[in-house]
């Protein structure tokens, strides 16, 4: 065919050949595009065992226009066996990388507590707390869940408390000679004990809390003695049975002469004098029920006045021991904690004093006491009105002739 017969061709013809020229370079520019755009996914496709879908980087917008929409263009390769053992095995192997570097930051003896979705007490702020470095572990009880209060307190305190003393021994020395009246005497005591104390503490670690007190003690004693003379005399050593009139008579005189077939000796004593110690708290517990466990030592210096310018010093030694357990609740923003316990009481009393006895001159006597009872039952409160200001209060008998009452308040900082 002539090259001219293209001009030459018939109308239709040649309008059917131009329409098909516009239209194949579109097409080829968009067939071309398409290829270019797969081909990079496709390969990336064929190298790793699965696509993971990255998030779609999106176009910047303002403020108050929705994000742009963006195709995802990735292509997953289908999962083989072997694609999923090496995920389980890529898994587990971040996983162990990762509880090992949680371990390496610093261990803790305290489990997560935190429900799902972060912590459910809130750490204190910093400004409200008097110091950062106690208790030990602390940040991390925190952070695990723990609601802690703070870490020091100054409380003051009035102790209350009436009960029968047990005399363990008298004994009485009488120009030489020491007689064990408790033998052939019967004595009874009743005291009543006041104590006025401020205690300073710290919680050295958040289960355990240390302190020291100080205060002032009033013990005030009654006594009362039953002797019948016979079973005194049959006490009484030789060189005792006569002993010499005061007025130095040329005969002696009988100790079985000077004494009455029976006497009741009733007199009370006051008391008066420093008190000092320490102890340490051991506490846990269980979503809303705790448990306490404490032990304290104190020391009280005691002195008083028989009349006369007769004096006795007491020295009293208190071993506590105390178990509690309770239950703790929220009531608006205070928190309420009650419990119920049983305390020991290692208490040695031992008072020594001199007294000016007619005829017999100067008698020294020593008299080692204890509680009738060592154990008693309590029951109490703590009522946290702020994390700073708190009011304690416990109360405890045995049920038979012991009863005391501890009310206190408390300023934690």
């Amino acid at each position: 065919m002539n090259i001219l017969s293209i001009f030459t061709t018939p109308p239709t013809i040649r309008s059917i050949l131009r329409t098909g020229a516009i239209l194949f370079v579109p097409l080829s520019a968009l067939l071309l595009t398409g290829l270019v755009a797969i081909a990079p996914s496709f390969a990336l496709g064929q190298c790793e065992p699965e696509m993971v879908p990255f998030p779609s980087p999106q176009t910047a917008a303002p403020a108050d226009s929705p994000p742009l929409p963006v195709p995802d263009l990735q292509v997953r390769a289908p999962r083989s066996p072997e694609t999923e053992q090496w995920l389980r095995l890529t898994l587990k192997d971040t996983r162990e990388r990762e509880t090992t570097s949680a371990v390496a930051e610093g261990s803790s003896p305290f489990p997560d507590t935190r429900p799902s979705g972060g912590n459910a007490f809130p750490s204190e702020p910093e400004s409200e707390r008097w110091s950062s470095f106690l208790p030990i572990w602390g940040e991390e009880a925190q952070k695990r869940g723990y609601e802690l209060p703070f870490p020091f307190g100054l409380s003051g305190s009035f102790f209350f408390a009436q009960r029968d003393i047990h005399v363990d021994s008298v004994d009485v020395d009488i120009k030489n000679t020491t007689l064990h009246v408790d033998d052939y005497a019967f004595v009874k005591v009743r005291s009543k004990e006041r104590n006025w104390s401020m205690r300073l503490d710290a919680w050295l670690f958040p289960f355990l809390n240390i302190y020291v007190l100080a205060g002032y003690t009033h013990e005030h004693t009654d006594v009362g003695i039953d002797v019948y003379k016979d079973d005194i005399v049959k006490g009484l050593p030789s060189s005792l049975k006569q002993v010499p009139s005061h007025r130095q008579t040329t005969h002696a005189v009988s100790g079985q002469d000077i004494l009455p077939e029976h006497f009741d000796v009733d007199f009370d004593l006051d008391l008066y004098g420093p008190t000092y110690g320490g102890g340490a708290t051991l506490v846990g517990g269980y979503k809303r029920l705790f448990f306490v466990a404490d032990t304290n030592y104190t020391i009280s210096d005691l002195t008083g006045d028989l009349g006369d310018y007769n004096s006795l010093d007491e020295q009293v030694d208190a071993l506590l021991v105390s178990a509690r357990i309770g239950w703790r609740e929220t009531i608006g923003k205070m928190k309420l904690n009650l419990w119920i316990g049983e305390t020991y009481w290692g208490i040695s009393q031992t008072i020594k004093g001199e007294v000016d006895v007619p005829l017999l001159g100067n008698v020294d006597f020593k008299v080692k006491e204890s509680p009738e009872k060592s154990f008693s039952s309590h029951i109490g409160t703590h009522i946290e009105i702020t994390k700073s200001f708190n009011f304690l209060c416990d109360v405890g008998s045995n049920f038979s002739d012991m009863f005391s009452v501890t009310p206190a308040f408390m300023y934690r900082f």
